[in-house]
Parts: structure tokens; sequence; C-alpha cells
């Protein structure tokens, strides 16, 4: 990727919306701060986690409470936005334990816009 293309990236700054909690935080920042937002994972969805991965140990703390709240966190910010149609499941492996959100490209320009101004 050239500098060129970076000088011509379009930032998000400001949001409509403030987050209530740290992660509506992250998933706005995510949406806000990178060229492509959330990871595609195909030609129609996108995707994100929000969890814990392996430790240079190879150890991985799993917070059942912390992975539930953060779980309620996101089913309250998509039912405050009017986001409907989205995936979220556990991820739970030797080597991560986190919440994943799938949504369909529809719905994640749906909700960009609605979160973030343009500049």
């Amino acid at each position: 990727m050239s500098n060129n293309e970076f000088a011509n990236t379009k930032y998000f700054v400001k949001y409509n919306i403030s987050p209530d909690n740290r992660t509506e935080s992250m998933m706005m920042n995510r949406i806000r701060d990178f060229k492509f937002g959330w990871v595609k994972i195909n030609n129609s969805q996108r995707e994100f986690r929000i969890g814990v991965q392996t430790n240079c140990n190879g150890e991985i703390c799993k917070n059942i409470v912390n992975h539930e709240r953060t779980k309620q966190e996101i089913i309250n910010f998509f039912d405050k936005l009017n986001i409907k149609n989205y995936l979220l499941k556990t991820i739970d492996t030797d080597f991560e334990y986190s919440n994943q959100i799938t949504l369909e490209n529809n719905e994640y320009e749906n909700l960009s816009k609605q979160i973030l101004i343009q500049t």
C-alpha cells in the first residue's frame, strides 16, 4: 500500500452517538479507525470478535462473567440501533475465547451510517 492511498483515505473522527460502555466503544472504533472496517469474511458478510487469546505461555483466561456481560452489551447496542439481522456466537477453542459478531454487509452499512459523522 503506497503513502498516497493513506493520504486519500477518509477517516471519521466524530460519532453521531456516544458509546455507553467499552464494548460499544471497541465496535465503533473499529468501524471508524480502519479503512475497511470490520473484517470481510466473504462478499456479503463482515465479522468482529471481542474476547481473549492465548498468551505467550499458551494460557488463556476464560472469564465467563465478563464474556456474558460483553455478549449482553452487544445485544443491547444492536437493539438500541435497531440492528436485527446479526449472528452472535461464542468462539471457545484452545486458542481463543470470544464473542463473534457476524453482520450482512447491508446491516453493517446501516450500523456505520448511524454511528459515524462523515467529515
